[in-house]
C-alpha cells in the first residue's frame, strides 16, 4: 500500500466516525459513546481534511496547488464495483464506491451524501427510537427496492442494521450521478452558511 493509499484509508475510516459509523463492522456509532460526542465527530472531520489536503498536495508535508473537484464517477469506472455475496451497508457501499475513484483527485462521496438523497427520495425516513434518538429506516418503498432493516449483534449490544442487497445497490449505482449532484449541492449550501455565520460574526 502506498503513502496516498494509507492516507485515504485513514481518512475514509475518519470520515465513518464523523458520520456517526463504526468503521470495523459499519454498525452506527451508540449515542453515549465518546465517537458520537459532537466535540469529537469535529474533530474527526477537521483531520479528515487535513488528510484531504495531503492527498491533494500528493503526501504528507508537500504543499498543495490544486484544490479537488467535487465527487464524480464515470460508468467505466463504476464497472470496477464489485457486488458482495451479502446484502452491504451503506458505509461499504460508500467505501467500495470510492475505491473506483481518484481521491487524488476528487473528494471522496460520504455516507450522508447517500442517506440523504435517499431520505428525499422517500426511501429512507427519520424515525425516533424509544430513547429520544433519531434513526433513518427503509420505507415501505425503500424495503421494497431491497433495503433490509435487521437486528444485529455488536460490541455494545443488540442495535438495527439497515443493509442494500444487490438490487438496492444496483439502483444506486444507476442513479450516482444524480447522488454526486445532490452532494456537491449540500457542500456548497454548507460552505455559504459558514460563510454566512463567520460574516455575522
Amino acid at each position: 500500500m502506498t503513502e496516498l493509499e494509507k492516507i485515504a484509508y485513514a481518512k475514509r475510516f475518519l470520515d465513518m466516525l464523523a458520520d456517526g459509523v463504526n468503521p470495523v463492522d459499519g454498525s452506527a456509532v451508540p449515542e453515549g459513546d465518546v465517537a458520537a460526542q459532537t466535540r469529537v465527530t469535529g474533530c474527526f472531520r477537521y483531520v479528515s481534511e487535513l488528510l484531504g489536503e495531503a492527498i491533494r498536495a500528493g503526501g504528507i508535508g508537500r504543499k498543495t496547488g490544486e484544490v479537488k473537484e467535487p465527487f464524480s464517477v464515470l460508468p467505466e469506472q463504476l464497472m470496477q464495483y464489485r457486488f458482495p455475496p451479502e446484502p452491504r451497508t451503506v458505509s461499504r457501499f460508500v467505501q467500495a464506491v470510492n475505491d473506483t475513484v481518484d481521491l487524488t483527485r476528487v473528494r471522496s462521496l460520504r455516507v450522508r451524501d447517500v442517506t440523504e438523497w435517499l431520505t428525499e427520495q422517500g426511501l429512507l425516513e427519520d424515525v425516533e427510537t424509544p430513547d429520544g434518538r433519531k434513526l433513518r429506516r427503509p420505507t415501505e418503498r425503500g424495503k421494497e427496492l431491497g433495503m433490509i432493516a435487521a437486528e444485529r449483534t455488536g460490541r455494545n449490544g443488540r442495535y438495527i442494521a439497515v443493509t442494500y442487497d444487490r438490487s438496492a445497490q444496483t439502483y444506486l449505482l444507476d442513479h450516482m450521478a444524480q447522488i454526486a449532484a445532490h452532494a456537491a449541492e449540500s457542500r456548497r449550501e454548507r460552505e455559504e452558511n459558514a460563510s454566512g455565520d463567520s460574516d455575522g460574526e
